[in-house]
């Protein structure tokens, strides 16, 4: 994955926030860590699971997506990697 371009879908939220990381916006790693949580809570509040798919799965595949395309824009700090660790393991898994 590392040094591939990235081609996901991800929120317009996530784009933005992703963007203020690569410019040097947002530098602070608690600040980062607060901003990809925001654009997350964003995703799962407008989330509605397709009758198709399940909900754990589906949701699962869509934060991966917007945390591969933060990946590319900034590598994650280490708030961040516990924050999606805790975020999979109490909130999408649980599901």
């Amino acid at each position: 994955m590392v040094g591939e371009p990235y081609q996901g879908h991800v929120s317009h939220l996530n784009q933005q926030v992703g963007l203020h990381f690569l410019a040097g916006e947002i530098m602070l790693s608690n600040a980062r860590c607060i901003a990809m949580l925001q654009a997350f809570q964003n995703v799962m509040e407008d989330y509605s699971t397709p009758s198709e798919k399940t909900l754990s799965r589906d949701l699962t595949a869509k934060i991966n997506s917007s945390v591969l395309f933060l990946i590319e824009c900034r590598p994650l700090s280490i708030s961040m990697g516990n924050a999606i660790r805790f975020l999979y393991k109490n909130t999408i898994n649980t599901f």
